[in-house]
């Protein structure tokens, strides 16, 4: 059924619809392509509809997978039937708020438990994800976005950069962009700000891997030996051997 959404921040008069004869439903929120928007282009609707969904899924596999189930039974059925929940499409919606960072992160550390079987309170859920190799969702949310930019560059996707992002004379590397500057939160966190900020300070060698999987190899390897660190929504540090910068961006 055809809905009317208006997006605004501003209390305004809505002109109604109508469309075959049949007034279109005025709502403020509408599912799309796996997405629920608002009319305030706020994704906090979104993150607790999946976040919710997550914990459900998760909650069927603890009942349904007891303890004898082999841990990489329990370990495949979370990385298949509840991760995705919480990534699908995350690039769009990459959360920049650190309370709602922690909420999704809240789930993994759950799946930790019910994968490795370990409940106890002095048991170190951190030590269990190191232990399964697992980095932080918002780790795998930054290394997404980045991947997205490596996919448009070299034509990987049907998205490309739109034609007001131009590329950078001054940078650490052939494939930078001008940085987007933005007055409002909902544009400066949406995809292209806050992505070509982190995309310009990767280092040069792994921007030059030669396909996508070498790219993703030689990002995590970075994110593993200390050259990226992406510490909260807002901080995120890069360094080589050359340099360190700490920069105030959501990653």
């Amino acid at each position: 059924m055809v809905k009317q959404l208006t997006i605004t921040k501003k209390e305004v008069i809505t002109t109604g619809y109508i469309m075959k004869g049949t007034s279109l439903e005025i709502v403020s929120h509408h599912p799309y392509l796996g997405l629920d928007f608002t009319n305030d282009l706020s994704w906090n609707r979104h993150i607790d509809t999946i976040t919710k969904k997550g914990k459900s899924v998760l909650g069927v596999l603890r009942r349904n997978l007891t303890k004898g189930t082999p841990q990489h039974v329990r370990e495949t059925a979370y990385s298949s039937m509840v991760r995705p929940h919480l990534e699908y499409n995350s690039t769009v919606w990459d959360p920049s708020q650190d309370y709602q960072v922690k909420k999704m992160e809240a789930i993994q550390n759950n799946a930790a438990r019910f994968v490795t079987n370990r409940y106890g309170r002095d048991e170190s859920v951190t030590k269990m994800k190191k232990e399964l190799n697992w980095p932080s969702l918002q780790e795998r949310r930054f290394v997404a976005r980045q991947s997205m930019i490596y996919k448009s560059i070299h034509h990987q996707t049907a998205f490309t950069m739109p034609s007001y992002v131009q590329q950078s004379e001054r940078s650490r590397h052939p494939h930078a962009f001008c940085i987007i500057r933005a007055n409002c939160d909902i544009y400066r966190f949406s995809f292209l700000p806050r992505t070509i900020y982190g995309w310009n300070r990767i280092p040069s060698d792994t921007i030059k891997a030669a396909s996508l999987d070498t790219f993703k190899l030689m990002f995590w390897k970075d994110i593993s030996d200390g050259r990226i660190i992406v510490k909260s929504p807002h901080t995120t540090v890069y360094s080589d051997s050359l340099w360190v910068s700490t920069i105030n961006i959501a990653y």
